[in-house]
């Protein structure tokens, strides 16, 4: 599988701030892309409904399901395919979370995942999460049915993040 990270620059520099992405523009290649459930407004989630043109209602019935029953849901019948994953604290390993995802992704036939969910880092870079995410991909490498996984990233935390990947490319 391909993991390309995408950098996502915002209009606030500042940490802690609302912080709104300047440009988070959709994958054209995606035929599937897995969201963060968080149904405020000005959301991660919003946005990128509304970038599709989704039925705000419906996505927002679905999260807050989602983050009630803590699984993986899916809207199958929007262009790409969206996955929404519940909201976490940012300080817990997520591998079931991820490989529920994966597995649903794999299910549809998905080739190309646009994996949103870090595009937008409020506090701290959330080093476990983003480290059981690679324990995942490394677990499953060969053995998936994705093989591009296009991973956005604040910009504020690419270092951060490309150190992460160097660090998982020397344990492969």
């Amino acid at each position: 599988m391909e993991i390309v990270f995408r950098p996502i620059t915002h209009t606030c520099g500042a940490p802690n701030a609302d912080r709104i992405p300047a440009r988070q523009p959709p994958v054209a290649a995606a035929d599937a892309i897995s969201v963060t459930a968080n149904p405020a407004i000005g959301s991660p989630m919003k946005r990128t409904a509304g970038a599709y043109q989704w039925p705000q209602e419906l996505i927002h019935r679905a999260s807050v399901r989602v983050n009630r029953v803590k699984r993986v849901g899916a809207l199958l019948g929007q262009s790409p395919k969206l996955f929404l994953v519940p909201k976490t604290d940012g300080n817990t390993a997520v591998d079931s979370l991820v490989q529920e995802l994966f597995d649903a992704a794999e299910e549809e036939g998905v080739q190309v995942l646009h994996f949103s969910h870090y595009a937008t880092i409020k506090y701290q870079f959330p080093i476990q999460e983003i480290s059981s995410v690679m324990q995942v991909l490394r677990d499953r490498q060969g053995q998936t049915s994705i093989r591009t996984l296009i991973w956005d990233i604040d910009s504020q935390y690419t270092g951060q993040m490309m150190d992460l990947k160097r660090l998982w490319l020397k344990v492969n």
